[in-house]
């Protein structure tokens, strides 16, 4: 008897402990395009304060690319086996849906919850309006998903010998085509020219990898880092980025080189700032513009002005390059120089003694230094003396004949 009431307390307390704590991993989960897989949970005898976490691996078998969306079934909540004294009834479904956060870390990942979040609170079918989704997984690829469950500190004894089990389904599903990915316009097509940046943008809207794109004629190219940090105005995620020839574009300055770009979504930025590059073709440069006085500007919609930015001009290559924060209209400009107009400057005679004939360097404003002049042989003609003495004598003359003529005058009056 003793033997096995032994046994029964074995039993239970392996039962026990196969519900604290889900397993910390098991086997990869094979999908291929349009198939599904699942995991399964089991939770109880957990207190609040209690964590744990899940590893699930994810493995693309099939020969095509894909994205992976989840969501929740199967959830049933037990009372435990103390029910709370406000009920009393052991058949009423227990809380711990209502209490337990799960989250999930894993590359790739994007979603329209805010996680943590309770089980009730994921998406509950792969059609579901919230969702989580991670991007891509590639044919042949496999990746690591981290699940992590909690029980705050704060829940009471509500959930106390509560249980719960459920399940987390996968789908493998194959990209739209790219005359219409989601998150562009809806109800409409992407224009040629998009590029889909799903599965680049992780948590955080962070690209994971680097990224190069070009608009669909080649003249266009983006460059965005690893680790670059890149909001729509609505400070979401990017899903799609283009470089569009605008049909009807804004004016720019006299000498616009090219067309004009209009990059979308408008107003998107970038932390740290991003390279664009522009092709031109050196036989739409006007007459009077060098290539090194190109310039990328952007069109400045609250001022209505181009603004050229700081820019390196490759001419070998006949490529211009500037960094940029932000999404509007691009192009390339350029700026004649107008030459500074000449101002004769003072002469400059070097050596200040020399002899007559000889040779000598004379610099002056508009000459270069190395010019030289010869000098006349021919003497110098005198100088012509001041004429100073000559007008002091006629003055004195002036005064002593209007003194004669003044006395002459006052005796003939007498």
């Amino acid at each position: 008897m003793i033997t096995k009431f032994v046994t029964s307390l074995a039993l239970a307390i392996v039962i026990l402990a196969s519900l604290a704590l889900p397993a910390s991993a098991q086997g990869p989960v094979d999908l291929e395009l349009g198939g599904e897989g699942a995991t399964s949970w089991n939770i109880g005898n957990v207190s609040p304060g209690d964590s744990g976490t899940k590893t699930v691996t994810l493995h693309n078998a099939g020969s095509g690319n894909g994205f992976v969306t989840l969501w929740i079934s199967d959830i049933v909540s037990g009372e435990g086996i103390n029910p709370e004294s406000e009920t009393g009834d052991t058949a009423e479904p227990g809380e711990l849906d209502h209490y337990l956060l799960l989250n999930i870390s894993c590359s790739g990942l994007d979603s329209n919850i805010t996680l943590p979040t309770t089980i009730d609170s994921l998406p509950q079918n792969a059609s579901d309006t919230d969702y989580i989704k991670i991007s891509p997984l590639n044919a042949g690829d496999t990746i690591t998903l981290d699940w992590q469950w909690q029980l705050p500190v704060e829940t009471g004894n509500e959930v106390q010998g509560d249980s719960l089990s459920f399940t987390i389904n996968y789908i493998l599903e194959e990209f739209p085509p790219t005359s219409s990915p989601p998150g562009w316009l809806p109800g409409r097509p992407s224009p040629s020219g998009t590029t889909d940046v799903r599965g680049m943008v992780g948590t955080g809207c962070v690209f994971l990898k680097s990224l190069t794109a070009t608009s669909k004629d080649g003249l266009c190219t983006l460059t965005i880092p690893e680790g670059t940090v890149a909001l729509t105005d609505e400070l979401e995620c990017l899903i799609n980025i283009a470089m569009l020839v605008m049909d009807d574009p804004p004016p720019p300055p006299k000498y616009g080189i090219g067309l004009v770009y209009d990059f979308q979504p408008s107003g998107a930025t970038f932390e740290p700032p991003i390279t664009l590059e522009f092709s031109y073709d050196p036989g739409d440069i006007p007459e009077g513009i060098a290539e090194e006085d190109l310039a990328i500007a952007y069109y400045d919609e609250e001022t209505g002005e181009w603004v050229d930015l700081k820019c390196t001009v490759h001419p070998e290559t006949n490529t211009i390059t500037a960094s940029i924060s932000h999404f509007t209209a691009f192009t390339v400009l350029g700026f004649k120089v107008v030459p500074a107009a000449f101002i004769p400057g003072p002469v400059d005679i070097s050596p200040t003694e020399f002899d007559i004939g000889e040779t000598v360097n004379e610099g002056k404003a508009g000459v270069p230094d190395d010019t030289t002049n010869e000098l006349p042989t021919e003497t110098p003609a005198p100088a012509k003396p001041p004429i100073w003495p000559l007008i002091g004598g006629i003055t004195a003359a002036v005064i002593v004949v209007g003194l004669i003529v003044f006395f002459w005058i006052r005796r003939r009056a007498h």
